[in-house]
């Protein structure tokens, strides 16, 4: 799932059968980066899966988009909704 397709609680169900579910993402503004983190959080809830989360922070020379991306880069979120004991 990348960035933006985490909004779409479908497209999160297409890959409930998978270990984890990777989130990488490319935002302009910290909000932007909070709403994709949220959106990957509710991923988690609803598929009952871990979910990862990846900013690219700093220029983006190579985006015709986003001149300098936003986000967190000391770490990676990974949510865990349900115990491995189970």
């Amino acid at each position: 799932m990348i960035c933006y397709d985490s909004e779409f609680p479908l497209l999160g169900r297409a890959l409930a059968e998978a270990d984890f579910i990777l989130v990488p993402s490319v935002t302009e503004a910290f909000a932007d980066y909070s709403w994709i983190r949220i959106d990957a959080r509710a991923r988690a809830l609803e598929n009952q899966r871990a979910t990862v989360m990846s900013s690219v922070i700093g220029a983006a020379p190579w985006s015709s988009v986003v001149d300098v991306s936003t986000g967190l880069a000391r770490r990676m979120s990974v949510f865990r909704i349900r115990a491995l004991s189970r």
